[in-house]
C-alpha cells in the first residue's frame, strides 16, 4: 500500500522563478540581522500586550519632548517603530509561505520514507534468491541498530521514615 499525500511537480523553470524570487527579496532586504539563538533569548521582547505600551510610550515622549534628556533619541525610537510597522505585514505572508513549504517537505518526505519502507519489506520477502542480499544488507544498514537496552529500573524507596 502506497501513500501519496503530495502530488507535486515542480519544473527546472519554477524553481528558477523561485530561485530569482528569493535573490529579489534578499537584495530588497540587504540590511536585515541575524540574530543567534543566544541571542534572541536574551532580548527584552515586544509582544502583543507590550505594543500598546510602546505606543503610549512614545506618544508621551513626543507630547512631553522637554520631559527627557538629549540621550533619548525620539527619532531612533520612531525609526523602530516604522520598521516594525513595514515588517510585520512582510514577516506574516513569509512565515505562511515558509510554513506551506516546510509542510509540503515534511510531507513529501513522510510519503518518500513510507512507501520506500514498504519496497524495502517487499525486497525482504520478494528478492530472496534473486540476487539482492548485498543490496539489502546496505539498505538495511539505516535499522540495524542493535538490540535495544533494557530501561533501569530504580530500586522502590523503602518505607517512609517517621
Amino acid at each position: 500500500m502506497t501513500t501519496n499525500r503530495v502530488n507535486i511537480t515542480l519544473t527546472a523553470e519554477q524553481s528558477a522563478g523561485i530561485s530569482t524570487a528569493v535573490d529579489a527579496l534578499e537584495t530588497a532586504l540587504p540590511d536585515l540581522i541575524s540574530l543567534s539563538g543566544e541571542e534572541s533569548r536574551k532580548l527584552f521582547r515586544l509582544g502583543d500586550l507590550g505594543e500598546a505600551f510602546v505606543l503610549k510610550t512614545l506618544e508621551a515622549v513626543r507630547l512631553h519632548p522637554e520631559l527627557f534628556p538629549t540621550s533619548v533619541d525620539l527619532a531612533a525610537m520612531d525609526r523602530d517603530q516604522k520598521l516594525r510597522e513595514t515588517l510585520r505585514p512582510i514577516r506574516t505572508r513569509l512565515q505562511g509561505l515558509v510554513a506551506l513549504v516546510d509542510g509540503t517537505y515534511k510531507l513529501a518526505g513522510a510519503d518518500l520514507m513510507t512507501n520506500c519502507s514498504a519496497a524495502y519489506r517487499i525486497l525482504q520477502v520478494s528478492g530472496v534468491g534473486a540476487g539482492v542480499e548485498d543490496l539489502l544488507a546496505d539498505i538495511g544498514q539505516r535499522f540495524d541498530r542493535g538490540p535495544i537496552p533494557e530501561p533501569e529500573v530504580p530500586a522502590p524507596a523503602g518505607p517512609p521514615q517517621g
